[in-house]
Order: C-alpha cells, then structure tokens, then sequence
C-alpha cells in the first residue's frame, strides 16, 4: 500500500503537467481571484494589520505591469526588483512576469555596489524598489521605479491588458546568491516555477484561508519558494515590517493564530525560552518548518507550545526536494523528509552505483525532475539529458522511501552531472521520431528500484512515443511562430538602428549647439567684463537688494521652522493617540483572555465534579447489585420482585439522570452561546471603534493637509507676487543697463570720430610740414648750387686772369709732388656740389622731425 500511494503523486503530476502555453502569474493567481480570501496578512510600522485579498493583489501585479510596460519593458528582459518589509514587492515581481520579463528579486541586505553587480550580470533593463533608496535613485543608467510610480497607473486601464502570452519553457525568475566572492544567477522557467507552486500541499502543510508567518529574507530561495506554495493553497503570508521583541511577537502570534510558522534557529530559541503570558495562546499553530541542520531552538519552541516541528530541505536550484504532508507529523523528525512528487531521488556510492535503503552515500536527483533549473545565468546550463545530477548532500533511503539527511556540504548549489547505474530514459535535444527508442540497461545495471519498474517503463515509453510525433507538430507551429517573432524581432533592430542614427545625429547636432553656448558665453563674458563699470555704480543697490532678500530669507526660514514645529507636534499627538488606542486595545485583549482563562477554568471544574459525581454513582450501583445478587441467592422468588422493582427504580434513576445531564448540556450550550455572542459583539464593538477612530484620524490628517494645501498655496501665490516684483525691478534695471550701454556706447563713437578726426588734422599738418622742409631743403641747395657756381666761375676767371708760369724741372721731387696734389683737389671740388645736393634733398625729403631736417653725415674725403 505504501509503494502505491507514493507512486501515484509522480502519475498525477504527470497528468497535470503545464501547458505549453503558461505564465506565472495568471495560473497562480486565477484560481482565487474571485474569492474574499486573503492573500497578504500586512502589520505595518505602528503595529496596526491589514489585509489584502487575492483580487487586490492581481490588480496591483496588473499597475506594475502596465508601468514596467510604459518603462519600455520587452519580453524577455530582466527586471531587478529589490525585495524588503514592504508586501508590495512580490506583486512587483508577478507584474514582471505578467508582462513577460524575467523577474530578478534581490534581497534588501545587499549594498548598491552588490545590486549594481547583480543588474549587470542580468543585464537587466530595470529597477525597481518600493521605498526610495538614496544610493538606487540612478544607479548605472537605471532609474528606480518606487510604489510612488505605480500609484499614478490607472488599475482600470492596466487590468483590461492582456498578459503576455509565454511559453512554458521561457526563463522567468532569476534567484542571485553569493558565494564568496562568486556571483551565481539560477534560472527558473514557468514550467518549473508552477511545478513546485503544485507541490505545495507535500510539504507545506497549511489550508485556505489559514496563515502562516516566515521570516526568511525577502528576495531568497525560501521566500520565493514559500510564496508560490503558500498562494497556490489560497493560504495568507504574514508580513511584519517593525522589529519585534519576544513578548511582542508571542502576543503578535496570538492576535494573527497562524496555523504554520517558519522562523530560525534562534527566534525559535528565544521564542521557546521567553516567558509567556497567561494571555497568549498558541494552539493553532499545528507546524514549525525548519531548514537547516541546527533545530535545539525548534526543539523548545516546539515543546512549550506543542508544535509539530517539520523539516524542509531545499535549493535554489531544485526549490523544495523534500518535506512531510499535512497530517504525517508524527513520523518527522530534523533529519528525514519525503520527496515532492516528480522528483526521482538515489542514494549512490562513489563509482555511481546505487545503494540499497538504510546505506548512506551521494545523494542524486533525476534531471526530469518538474522543478529542477534550467541553467546558470551568463554561462550554458546543464542539459536535460545528463541523466542525474549530485549537488553535495549525504543521506540514505529509508526502505518507506523516506529521504535521511547526514550532512549538506557548501556546495550544495552548485550540482554537477554524476554517472549512475540507474535506468533512465536516454534524452537528445531533438530526437527523430522513427529513431527515439529507449536503451534497454544492462542486467548488471538494473538495482531493486530498476527491476521493480521496468515493465512500466516500458509501457510508458509506448505511450510517450505517440506523445513526442504530436509534440513535434506542436513544435513546427511554434517555429514557424517564432520565426515570426525573430522577422519581427529583426524589424525591431532596424528600428532601433535608425533611432540610434537620429540620436547619433541630436547628439552631434547638441555638441554643434554647446560649442555654439560656449563661444556665446565667452562673449558674454567679455561683455560683462566691460560692463563691470557700471556694475560697480550699481553696487550699492545690489547691497540693499540683497539685504532685503535676506530678510526675506530669514522671514521664510522662521515661518518654515514654525510649520515644522506644528507637524511635529501633530505628529506627535497622532502617536500619542495611537499608543494610547494600542494600549486600550491591548488592556482590553488581556481582560478577554483573562475572562475566557476564567471562562475555561470553571468549566473544568464543572467536568470534573461532574466525573466524581458519575464515578459515585457507578460505585454505589456496584454495591447494590452486588448485595441483589446476595439477595437473589437466597430467596428467589423475592429476589425476582425485588430486581423487577430495583429495575424499574434504577431505570427511572437513569432517566432522571439523563434528563438532568441533558438539561445541564442545554445549559452549557446556552452559556456557551451567548458567550460567543458577547464575544463577537465586543469584537465587532471593538472593530467598529478602530474604524470610528481611523476614520476620525484619517478625517484630521485630510483636514489638516487641507489647510496645510491652503497655507501652501498662499505661499506659493507669494512667491509668485515676489517673484514677479522682481522680475520687474530686473527688468527696470536691465533697461537701465542697455540704456546706460547704449549712452556709453554712443560717446565712445563720438570720441571715437574725434580721435580720428584729430589725428587726420595732425597727418595733414604733418605732410604739410614736411612738403615745407622739402621745399626749404631744395631752395638751400639751389642756393649752394648757385654759390658754387658762382665760386667755380671766380676761380675760372682768376686762373685766366693769372699769367702763366714757365715749367720748373721737377728736381724737388716733393714740391712736384705737392703742386700736383693741388691741381689734384682744385680739379675734383667742383664735382662734389651735385653729390652733397643729392643728399641735402634726399634727407631733407625723409625727415619726421618738426624742427628741422637731419643733417646729412659728412662725407669722407675723396683723399
């Protein structure tokens, strides 16, 4: 019976497997969506809860879709979403995946730097976190989309668009770890995601519309794991975003009565050890999940408040490989688990071989396993054909088909092919109808588990065979589908290339504009060096102006500082009046507990006076028959008469007793009943005035943003006035300037003119000047001309007048000598007038001097 029960969950997981044609979020949402059931169970920052229905939480995926869709989401793009307290992060992540990207969720603990990191090896596209982190505003190109960006999306206009129709195989969750100092990205598909949403009910234990609390970091393997089991169940997450101390979060326990927790090691611990209220009751919590390999603290937490405690092993890889069912408790213990339905698990030895139950070895997994990833991100994933995988885990099997954990080294998410000597189905990446036909295995091959299904492996290899023709027509509509979708995919990139052209061409065209900007400035700047003159006229006024806006500064500061003061005293008593409405709600809880502790008490006590009371009876009807059967001995006759009359006696006692059991069980019933009737009045007196007083507080806050809009928009009308009495005195002012500009401007002209006009008059003067030195140059020199004439006539007239001399011999050889030289000097004189009046005009012709022309230097002597 046990072989069968466990081979039937794998069958019908076979049945049920996704359609090719499948997203996320639609087939996890849809069976819900209708309903009134909760999905989110929220208690915020003040403490006070609230809850969001599977409807609410569609139409928030759909708002994050349609914006991410606006962003310029394509399909197929990665998104990181940086998870948190806030709940709206997971209805970010299944918008993602409504629009067909690739949701990649990381967990708040991470710095920029790391998510920086993380979005590059994605290449992801977008960013989103829902409250705004100063180092996220523009990280790396990527602007981060917040819940303030949604909440301008209409829900109206984003639930009428369709969701993106994906297939079952396309990558839709990415989940990031660091392993040191390497970055590892695993990627889920649809198929594999829905798959372990499916075996929610093998390991998670709880029903529609019960809760269950975890408190796993947000964005990890186990958060993401336990929200697709935890909505697939209808079931609601709670999600606290305040810290907790222990007696905060026993009595937080108490008000929300989930049916199932999930907490570490240590909370558990500190949970188990802290000292709990007469108050606090914990009795719906039927299941304490543990996911490491240290339980003390689960063990006391378990044991003080009676909670089965349940392991759950998992990887990011696999998602959960094994857990316990609802209703198997009692056979759970830290270290074993039952495998989820479709995943095939061996124990094998080091040379592959595999081990029979109860022989600890390498744990393997098949690779058909429905949730198993499909790769790693940035590098090629492992093939579907490898037969099994190792991922460093060592167990053994329990001859119920139980998996037994020993140990789980560091490398377990990192899982490499391994060579086992098992039967599995031989898989190529596109096998040919007529030619796929399974490899029979060895006889030395085949183990207990191989022969045991053999035969049905066979049966179901016939079966597939007409499957896989009818797959592969699928798969020619599909390719001629996607070859559709590339042509269109090309026409995309040609659209791309020409708007990358014409930003190419704006951004060449702004360089021209800021080259344009600059030369501008550079003349501004000239110009406003000349104009530092009168600036410096208008100093002064500058001054008073600036003085006058620093008064006006110094009035805004202090009203500004007066509006603080009045929020932080409304702030104030907002607080003030919500502690007060906790307290009351938290005296008035303790009272109620205490009643009903009260309540449970006196019942008891009633039961058990009521169990003496019978126990008497039975002792004293005891007694009594034992002495009739004395009786009855001895005197039959009367013992006869005596045991009719007895009889009738003690069935009248009996039915007397009946009676008054009877009416106390109406009386119970009744004091029961209205009990509960109090109860929920007092619950719904109590609700009713939470909301009164909500209402009253949300009705205050409008009131007072009101009139903060009012004094608000007085300031702004304000500041327009000032502004616009500024703008005019600037506008005064600059008038004034070009006015001023213009004046001077225009005597620079005039000045300019005159200075042109004086230095023709002295040019004139100066030609003048000169054409008279000239003229008086010229003059001199005829004059010296004629005198030299005049002196070279006399001395002809003398030398004729003079009688010649008769020659004397030349014995004196010096006085011929110097009678020569004479002759010599008296014949080369009258040539040297035309040369020195050359020179007087030609000097004479070149001075600049006012005075009196250069004298020519004198010329050496022909000698």
């Amino acid at each position: 019976m046990r072989k069968e029960s466990s081979k039937r969950p794998v069958e019908e997981t076979r049945r049920e497997s996704p359609p090719e044609l499948a997203n996320l979020t639609v087939d996890l949402l849809r069976p819900a969506l209708h309903s009134k059931r909760y999905a989110i169970a929220n208690v915020d920052s003040l403490g006070v809860i609230e809850r969001f229905t599977y409807t609410e939480i569609t139409r928030e995926a759909a708002r994050w879709a349609q914006l991410l869709r606006e962003k310029g989401l394509q399909p197929g793009d990665r998104v990181v979403i940086v998870a948190g307290r806030e709940w709206g992060w997971r209805c970010a992540l299944l918008g993602a995946i409504h629009a067909g990207g690739v949701a990649v969720p990381c967990p708040p603990s991470l710095s920029a730097r790391e998510i920086g990191t993380v979005a590059d090896h994605a290449d992801a596209s977008l960013l989103v976190s829902l409250r705004p982190r100063p180092d996220l505003v523009e990280l790396d190109g990527r602007r981060a989309l917040t819940a303030d960006d949604v909440d301008a999306i209409d829900p109206a206009r984003a639930l009428e668009h369709p969701p993106h129709e994906t297939e079952s195989r396309d990558i839709a969750l990415i989940l990031y770890a660091w392993h040191g100092l390497d970055l590892t990205g695993t990627m889920h598909t649809h198929a594999s995601l829905l798959a372990q949403a499916d075996a929610a009910e093998h390991w998670l234990g709880v029903d529609a519309d019960e809760r269950i609390w975890a408190t796993a970091d947000d964005g990890s393997g186990p958060s993401i794991w336990l929200l697709l089991a935890a909505w697939r169940r209808a079931a609601s997450i709670v999600v606290v975003d305040l810290e907790l101390d222990s007696e905060a979060k026993l009595e937080l326990l108490d008000r929300l009565r989930p049916a199932a927790v999930w907490f570490s090691d240590d909370e558990y611990g500190m949970l188990g050890s802290a000292e709990v209220p007469p108050w606090v009751d914990l009795r719906s919590i039927r299941r304490a999940l543990v996911d490491t390999e240290e339980t003390e603290g689960a063990n006391s937490f378990a044991a003080a408040f009676g909670a089965a405690l349940v392991p759950v092993f998992a990887l990011d890889e696999l998602g959960v490989v094994a857990g316990w069912p609802a209703g198997h408790e009692g056979q759970a213990d830290a270290t074993t688990g039952r495998p989820t339905p479709g995943v095939q698990v061996a124990v094998v030895g080091g040379d592959g071989t595999e081990l029979p139950p109860g022989e600890v070895g390498d744990i393997a997994v098949r690779s058909d396993a429905p949730t198993l990833f499909t790769g790693y991100a940035g590098r090629e994933g492992r093939s579907r054909s490898a037969g099994w995988f190792r991922f460093g885990w060592r167990g053994a099997l329990t001859a119920e088909g139980a998996l037994r954990i020993e140990a789980r080294s560091p490398s377990e998410v990192e899982p490499v092919g391994a060579s086992v000597d098992l039967p599995v189905p031989e898989q190529s990446e596109e096998p040919a109808p007529e030619a796929h036909v399974a490899a029979e295995p060895e006889p030395s091959a085949i183990g207990w588990r191989a022969r045991r299904g053999a035969e049905r492996r066979r049966e179901e290899e016939r079966a597939a065979e007409e499957e896989r023709r009818r797959h592969e027509e699928a798969e020619a509509l599909a390719g001629a589908d996607r070859e559709a979708a590339e042509a269109e995919a090309r026409e995309r990139a040609e659209r791309e290339a020409a708007a990358e052209a014409r930003r190419a061409e704006e951004e060449r065209l702004d360089e021209e504009r800021r080259v344009a900007e600059q030369a501008k400035q550079r003349d501004d700047e000239q110009r406003q060096h000349a104009e530092e003159e009168a600036r410096r006229g208008a100093g002064q006024e500058a001054k008073e102006r600036a003085a006058a806006e620093a008064d006006e500064r110094r009035r805004a500061e202090a009203e500004a500082k007066q509006r603080a003061e009045e929020e932080r005293r409304r702030e104030q008593e907002r607080r003030r009046a919500e502690k007060e409405a906790r307290e009351r709600e938290a005296r008035e809880a303790k009272e109620r507990k205490k009643a009903e502790a009260e309540e449970r008490r006196r019942a008891a006590e009633e039961a058990e006076a009521q169990q003496e009371l019978a126990a008497a009876d039975a002792k004293r009807r005891a007694e009594e028959e034992k002495s009739r059967e004395k009786e009855r001995q001895r005197e039959e006759k009367e013992s006869r008469a005596r045991a009719e009359r007895e009889a009738k006696e003690r069935e009248k006692a009996e039915a007397e007793e009946r009676r008054r059991a009877a009416e106390e069980a109406k009386v119970q019933a009744k004091r029961e009943e209205a009990e509960a009737k109090q109860r929920a009045k007092e619950e719904k007196e109590r609700e009713q005035r939470e909301a009164k007083e909500r209402a009253e507080r949300e009705k205050a806050e409008a009131e007072a943003a009101k009139v903060q809009a009012k004094i608000d928009a007085a300031e702004a009308k304000q500041r327009a006035k000032d502004e616009k009495e500024r703008e005019k005195r600037e506008a005064v002012e600059r008038a004034e300037r070009d006015k001023a500009e213009a004046e001077a401007s225009k005597a620079q002209q005039k000045q300019a003119e005159v200075d042109a006009k004086k230095l023709a008059e002295e040019e004139k003067r100066n030609a003048r000047l000169r054409e008279r030195e000239a003229k008086e140059a010229r003059r001199r020199a005829e004059e010296e001309a004629k005198e030299a004439a005049r002196a070279e006539r006399k001395a002809a007239r003398e030398k004729k007048r003079r009688p010649p001399e008769a020659p004397k011999p030349a014995a004196d050889g010096q006085r011929r000598f110097g009678r020569r030289r004479r002759e010599v000097v008296e014949e080369t004189e009258p040539q040297h007038v035309p040369d020195v009046v050359a020179r007087i005009q030609q000097y004479g012709m070149t001075a600049t001097s006012n005075d009196s022309p250069e004298e020519p230097p004198e010329q050496a002597d022909g000698d």
